[in-house]
């Protein structure tokens, strides 16, 4: 991709969400106040983004999923098209506002399978626990739920007030670099167009639930097969990725590890065609022994 251009006008984020989603076949439906993006045909399976995202998280992995599953990509509570938590929803709340609204959408008895990103990796432990033998598999890209990750730096800017929109769309870029991809490369126009929209259209703070320390209580509640996958270059894995590792063979020592070469945080985006070899290899494949 061409690195975007600061001078140009900003594409209009809606307009390309409205091209991708017909050219992807999506479909949005709205259960229990949460959008859920729907596409393809075949067993259910759920996408859950991560933090000051969207469904958009996943705009180049959901043609490859649906060719195999019913894809339902997600609007978090408080994210996107979706309504917002009570200001006091706790991580159990939070969940079970996704839970009714799939419930809903799929059936109350229907196995699903679960992909999740980031944040999302957090709430997605939590709702993996809870749905018991429906759960045919769980995988996992970056999760949170490993505490506060004190000490850790990743070099955001703020905003200022007095900036200009062509300032405040290099400071976006900035930090979307920081935290997200390894690459200037993996930036263009329209990608940070999408990122500014999410960004406007979060109304919840995701670091309430992701920097819990759940992950050690809820991995050895879950039956599935369960895949974890990092982006060898991703930022938030701290004091290491090493040690996120670790800490979940402890608990789970039959979870299946990928390392997504040249890949910073949203490897899902920034090396697509990996992402979606290696997942599909792990959702397609037989688990029985």
């Amino acid at each position: 991709m061409e690195s975007s251009t600061p001078d140009a006008p900003a594409p209009d984020a809606e307009a390309i969400l409205a091209r991708r989603m017909a050219e992807l076949g999506v479909v949005r439906d709205m259960q229990g106040g949460l959008a859920i993006h729907r596409a393809g045909a075949g067993p259910a399976l759920v996408l859950l983004h991560g933090g000051t995202g969207s469904w958009t998280h996943w705009l180049r992995n959901i043609d490859a999923l649906s060719r195999h599953f019913t894809v339902l990509a997600v609007d978090q509570p408080g994210f996107g098209r979706s309504a917002a938590p009570p200001d006091d929803v706790d991580f159990d709340g939070y969940v079970g506002m996704i839970r009714a609204a799939l419930d809903a959408a799929i059936g109350k008895d229907a196995p699903v399978t679960l992909v999740c990103f980031s944040f999302g990796g957090t709430i997605g432990l939590g709702l993996a626990a809870g749905l018991g033998a429906r759960l045919r598999k769980l995988s996992l890209l970056a999760p949170g739920g490993f505490g506060k990750p004190t000490g850790r730096d990743l070099g955001n800017r703020r905003l200022r007030d007095d900036m200009t929109a062509a300032e405040k769309r290099a400071v976006y870029r900035h930090n979307l670099r920081a935290m997200m991809l390894a690459h200037d490369s993996a930036i263009d126009d329209e990608t940070l167009s999408l990122h500014i929209r999410n960004i406007r259209l979060t109304r919840f703070r995701s670091i309430k639930l992701s920097h819990l320390a759940v992950i050690e209580d809820l991995l050895p509640r879950i039956a599935c097969p369960v895949q974890m996958l990092w982006g060898a270059l991703d930022p938030m894995p701290w004091p290491s990725l090493a040690h996120r590792i670790g800490v979940c063979r402890a608990v789970r020592p039959d979870i299946e590890v990928e390392i997504i070469a040249d890949a910073g945080h949203w490897a899902q985006f920034e090396r697509a065609e990996d992402y979606n070899r290696l997942v599909l290899d792990f959702l397609l494949r037989s688990s029985a022994p």
